[in-house]
């Protein structure tokens, strides 16, 4: 059974692998790993039976928070 959250778009609850994320920051797979493990700032991972998942929302408010920083 799944509880789900009315007030949270699908969006936001998608979990996206690190291809997908590598794909939508325009960075390949191995810079993804790369930045995972010598600490630099990405978006916050978790892990799902061993794999590294991100959510959406975490992609997205990432994303938004590098264009702020850079203006």
């Amino acid at each position: 059974m799944t509880i789900t959250n009315p007030d949270v778009s699908s969006r936001q609850r998608r979990n996206l692998d690190v291809n997908d994320v590598a794909d939508q920051l325009g960075m390949s797979v191995a810079t993804i790993y790369r930045w995972r493990s010598d600490g630099t700032d990405m978006p916050k991972a978790f892990k799902v039976g061993g794999r590294v998942r991100w959510t959406q929302k975490a992609v997205d408010d990432w994303i938004d928070t590098q264009i702020a920083e850079a203006v």
